[in-house]
């Protein structure tokens, strides 16, 4: 049976550059990106540990795309091909 989860290295893969995103889910796309649980997520939000501001817009929590790719080491912008 395979895993109902999306691997993390395959998250990483997918998270939006800014421009077309400026915004992401907490969860599952964030904590899936930190390595986290749903309740690991939602907990270290509530103790304010995520290195980007994390905001409320009517019941969904989001925090910007630039912050959490820098917050991974990832590039912000897209390469130039």
């Amino acid at each position: 049976m395979g895993s109902t989860f999306t691997e993390p290295d395959a998250v990483l893969e997918d998270l939006p550059y800014p421009e077309g995103h400026p915004t992401l889910d907490l969860w599952p796309t964030i904590g899936r990106a930190f390595r986290l649980g749903r309740s690991a997520t939602f907990e270290a939000n509530r103790r304010g540990e995520f290195p980007f501001p994390v905001w409320r817009i009517g019941r969904r929590l989001v925090a910007p795309t630039a912050g959490v790719r820098a917050a991974l080491g990832m590039p912000i912008e897209r390469p130039n091909d």
